[in-house]
């Protein structure tokens, strides 16, 4: 049996990302993405792609926001020397691959965590290095972030990457909220990741993915409208940047929805954002009980 078949539920969304990844090379060369550990292990786990990459708008999203997530992660590098980057919810993701690669040679800390049972798959694929770390984290358990051991005279960032749409709407808040009170030492902070509207949480079974997961009950749970209304979470968190790109680079429909969205809403429908948290005379905390 395939080491991949006992996956269910949100795990089994980690396959979307990994087929999308050892695709793009091979059906969509002009996005100049390529992602030769994904092609590995997406053979070595027997990735069924006609399941999980059947859509080429899916794909060509998850080319776009990888590479949006790979620039901020060298950006930061290149501003920040030895960072500790700490990936939430990885999955199969192949992140510091990429990073370390495109690196030049720069040092830096890499934690990748998720669930104990995709913790347990991915030991079996990446082995942990000089570099890297892998842990066990459940972003359902209170005070999660107690448990990553950050040196605090080190820059931070968090990425989490098709992360944050699947967690309960207090489970969400909670990881914001607990983000810039655990690191609240470290040097420079920094948290990436990518977030659904509310339009689209409603809509997220309609998604051409999402209905191929076997479990019917895996959906979006928490839309964010805004990436500045976390500020209504905690006010350390500032956002440096947005990006729309996993829309618009996915074809035109998706840009049209995109821009159809902004136009009626004044918001994004599904976009990758960065945080960084505000200077310490700004460092004041604010926090609301639910969903901003």
């Amino acid at each position: 049996m395939s080491r991949i078949e006992g996956l269910r539920g949100v795990p089994e969304t980690l396959l979307i990302p990994l087929a999308a990844r050892a695709l793009a090379h091979r059906r969509h060369p002009r996005m100049r993405f390529r992602d030769r550990e994904a092609e590995r292990i997406a053979e070595e786990v027997q990735v069924d792609f006609d399941r999980y990459a059947a859509d080429g708008r899916s794909v060509r999203g998850v080319i776009a926001r990888s590479r949006w997530f790979d620039r901020v992660c060298l950006e930061f590098l290149a501003r920040h020397p030895e960072p500790t980057f700490v990936s939430l919810g990885s999955g199969l993701n192949t992140m510091y691959e990429r990073l370390r690669s495109a690196a030049e040679g720069r040092r830096f800390r890499w934690i990748d965590s998720d669930l104990p049972e995709v913790v347990s798959l991915r030991r079996t694929i990446f082995p942990d290095d000089s570099l890297r770390t892998t842990i066990e984290l459940d972003l359902a358990d209170p005070n999660v972030f107690d448990r990553v051991d950050v040196a605090e005279s080190r820059a931070l960032m968090l990425v989490a990457e098709g992360l944050v749409m699947y967690l309960s709407p207090e489970a969400a808040v909670a990881v914001f909220r607990d983000a810039a009170r655990c690191f609240a030492a470290a040097r420079a902070l920094c948290f990436a990741f990518d977030y659904a509207s509310p339009s689209m949480v409603a809509r997220s079974r309609q998604h051409a993915a999402l209905r191929k997961i076997k479990d019917d009950s895996v959906a979006f749970q928490w839309g964010l409208p805004r990436a500045k209304d976390l500020a209504a979470i905690d006010l350390r968190w500032t956002v440096l940047e947005e990006s729309s790109a996993p829309m618009t680079c996915a074809g035109p429909l998706p840009a049209a929805i995109e821009a159809v969205h902004r136009i009626l809403t004044g918001r994004r429908f599904y976009a990758c954002a960065l945080l960084e948290r505000v200077a310490a005379s700004r460092d004041s905390q604010g926090e609301t009980p639910g969903s901003p």
